[in-house]
Formats: structure tokens, sequence, C-alpha cells
């Protein structure tokens, strides 16, 4: 099951990040996965980021420049509803192709590590043809590569993957399972 989650961006917290939150995976992991002698641990809540935390503060700007700030929750709210009516209408396909990411973010003492699984949907492509054709909006960062972040560190947030660049940059393991 596909739902839509609108929140506070963590980064900028006046700009909304939206994401596809998906229920029922039925994937039967395991709640840790341990690898080079750490654990990551099994995500409680899976999804995917339409628009993440940059991209949420050009949204926010693009969405101010068309009507006024005092207007923007209007906009904001069309924006839902049309995103809703893509998510009906799309599909996601889960890949057996994982990864295993580190990233060292400049204000954090170690790398981050996560597993992350691809996945197949045209939900992304639908949601860019939709901004730019209704909004004249083309997002600088929202992911060009669907995935869904499986495990992570239990202290932690996750590692942002916005390209095939960034998966080669950052993956460490590329498995076929998870057995």
């Amino acid at each position: 099951m596909l739902e839509l989650k609108v929140d506070a961006s963590p980064k900028y917290p006046d700009c909304k990040a939206f994401l596809v939150e998906i229920s029922e995976l039925d994937l039967n992991l395991k709640k840790v996965f341990e690898f080079e002698g750490k654990k990551l641990y099994l995500k409680d809540e899976f999804h995917l980021t339409l628009v993440g935390n940059d991209d949420s503060l050009l949204l926010r700007n693009k969405f101010i420049e068309l009507v006024g700030e005092e207007k923007i929750g209007a906009l904001y709210g069309e924006l839902e509803i049309e995103i809703k009516k893509l998510i009906a209408d799309s599909k996601i396909d889960f890949i057996s192709e994982f990864y295993i990411l580190r990233k060292k973010y400049p204000d954090d003492e170690f790398a981050r590590t996560s597993l992350i699984q691809l996945v197949k949907t045209d939900l992304m492509n639908k949601f860019q043809e939709m901004l730019e054709l209704k909004y004249n909006i083309l997002l600088q960062n929202s992911s060009s590569l669907p995935h869904i972040t499986l495990y992570k560190e239990l202290d932690n947030f996750g590692i942002g993957l916005y390209s095939k660049e960034d998966l080669e940059k950052y993956s460490i393991k590329r498995l076929e399972s998870l057995n």
C-alpha cells in the first residue's frame, strides 16, 4: 500500500518534504543485519522520497515566486492532491538488488552505514513531469534512483541518495539477496 506523507523538512522546518510511505512490504526481513561487525537495524517505516530536504527549499521558493507567501498553503494543498492521483496510478516493483552504503557527513563524528533496496517505479518520472508541466519547476535532487532504505544504524539518519553517481560513490557492497 502506498500513501503520501507530508512533513516539515528536518533541515528546513518552513518547507515541506513529500514522502511516499510503503506499507505491507512482506519481505520477511530479520530485525538486525550484520555487516563487517556493524549492526544495522530494520527500519520501522519505509518510503520513497519525492521531495527531500534541499528540494523542499527549492519548491517553497518557487511556490512563493508563483503565488506569494500568503497563498503558498493553497498551492501545497493542490500539489498534495496531484501527488495522491499519481500514487493511485503508479506501481512499485522491488528489484533483487541491494546495496550497503557508507557516507561521512561533515557534522557526524563517524560515517553512516545503511542498506537500501532498489525499486522500479514510474512514480518519480510522473511526478517530475507534473511539476514541470503544471508549475514549471525542475527539482535538483529528487531521486532518479528510486530506492527504499531497509536498514540503518540505530543512532543516525539514513544516507541521502539522489543519483546513480551517488550510488557508485557511496556503495561499498552490492548484494543480490539478504540471506
